[in-house]
C-alpha cells in the first residue's frame, strides 16, 4: 500500500502476483505511473512526450493496460482507476493571482486547454477542467494552470529556472485571456 493510501502498481504485484498486472511490460508500467502519479487525464501526446517513446508502442500500451481495467480513456484523455494511483508529484507555485469579479471560468479553459505555446505542448487536465497541464517538448517539465473560484494558480514540476520562466509565460497568457474575456463581456 502506498503512504497515501492509495495502491501503486507495484503494490498491486506484491498483494497479487499470480495477476495480469505483474507481468506488464517495462512500457506498460511506466505508461500507467506517469497517469497515476499526475492524478490527471493525460492526452496521447503529452504521454508520448514525456516517456519518450513511439506513437506505436504507447498505442499498444494503452490498449493492454484499458483491457486490464488499469486506465480507461474519457474523451480525449486517458485516466487511472482511481483505486490504482499513487500520489501525485509535488508542484512549485509560481504565480497564485486573483480573478476578478465577472470572469467566467469557462471561457478562460475554453482558451487555453488543447493549445501549444511556443515550448509547452499540451499535456491533459482534470476531470472537470479546471486544472490544465502542458508539458516541455522534451518532457522535462510540467507546467500547471488551476483556476480556482476567485483565483487562478500556475505551478510546475520543476524549480529549474527555464521551468519557472516558462510558468511565468504561461500566467502572462492566462492573464491575457482574462484580458480578453472582461473585454468581450457586455
Amino acid at each position: 500500500m502506498h503512504p497515501s493510501g492509495q495502491l501503486s502498481l507495484n503494490a498491486l504485484s506484491e498483494v497479487h502476483p499470480e495477476s495480469p498486472e505483474s507481468s506488464l511490460s517495462s512500457t506498460d508500467q511506466k505508461v500507467f505511473e506517469l497517469i497515476a502519479s499526475s492524478g490527471l487525464g493525460l492526452s496521447f501526446q503529452g504521454i508520448r512526450r514525456s516517456l519518450g517513446i513511439h506513437q506505436e508502442s504507447l498505442s499498444r500500451s494503452l490498449k493492454r493496460l484499458t483491457e486490464l481495467g488499469l486506465v480507461y480513456k474519457q474523451g480525449v484523455d486517458y485516466w487511472v482507476n482511481t483505486e490504482m494511483a499513487s500520489r501525485p508529484r509535488d508542484w512549485y507555485v509560481v504565480v497564485d493571482s486573483a480573478l476578478p469579479e465577472g470572469v467566467k471560468r469557462e471561457h478562460i479553459v475554453g482558451w487555453l486547454r488543447g493549445r501549444w505555446f511556443k515550448e509547452l505542448r499540451w499535456f491533459g487536465g482534470s476531470e472537470d477542467g479546471l486544472k490544465l497541464v502542458w508539458t516541455s517538448q522534451d518532457g522535462r517539465y510540467k507546467v500547471m494552470l488551476s483556476i480556482l473560484e476567485h483565483e487562478f494558480v500556475v505551478q510546475t514540476d520543476s524549480a529549474k529556472e527555464e521551468a519557472v520562466f516558462t510558468a511565468l509565460r504561461l500566467a502572462k497568457l492566462t492573464m491575457e485571456a482574462i484580458e480578453g474575456t472582461l473585454t468581450a463581456a457586455p
